[in-house]
């Protein structure tokens, strides 16, 4: 249907569609602001040109809201399309890591393969501090993989257990452990 009016308040427990002869309103969406202002610190201190997230109803009587980001640089908000991949990859890491923080089962794990193959080394850096940070304090084991030695040097992941393989020029491969 096509909704003549939509009233949303990002400060209200519900928002509402309003038609000639109907009313639905919709509860909840407040929880997702405040999910999304948490992400949104996480993500902003990495330095990766995100400066916040938010939900957005779209117009025309949908229910379902859409992510945009701030660009830093832009000083807009934009609709996820238009991020690099690493600023998606990023977005979608800590999105999921909040999404376990809330989740109640004793035991919590993300994996995230090459979680740096999109992102200048600094910022693969600050991404890598920060998870660090969070999965630390919210008890959540995280499994990053990375090809690039110089995430493996940086004091965030010097410090923590890890594991790695080395292939030999003929074709062995070697695990080896590291604290």
């Amino acid at each position: 249907f096509c909704a003549e009016k939509f009233m949303y308040d990002a400060d209200a427990e519900s928002s509402s569609i309003r038609g000639d002869s109907y009313t639905v309103t919709m509860y909840g969406y407040d929880k997702i602001d405040r999910f999304l202002e948490s992400v949104s610190k996480a993500i902003s201190i990495c330095e990766i040109g995100i400066e916040a997230l938010r939900a957005v109803i779209p117009q025309g009587g949908s229910f379902v809201p859409e992510l945009e980001f701030h660009d830093s640089e832009a000083k807009e908000w934009l609709p996820l399309a238009k991020s690099s991949q690493g600023q998606f990859d990023v977005m979608q890491l800590f999105l999921e890591l909040y999404l376990l923080e809330v989740h109640t089962a004793s035991l919590r794990v993300i994996v995230a393969d090459e979680f740096d193959k999109h992102l200048h080394p600094t910022a693969a850096i600050k991404v890598l501090e920060s998870v660090q940070h969070f999965s630390k304090n919210n008890h959540i084991v995280t499994i990053l993989s990375t090809h690039s030695l110089s995430q493996y040097l940086s004091p965030a992941i010097v410090v923590q257990p890890r594991i790695f393989f080395d292939r030999s020029v003929d074709g062995g491969i070697q695990l080896m452990e590291g604290s």
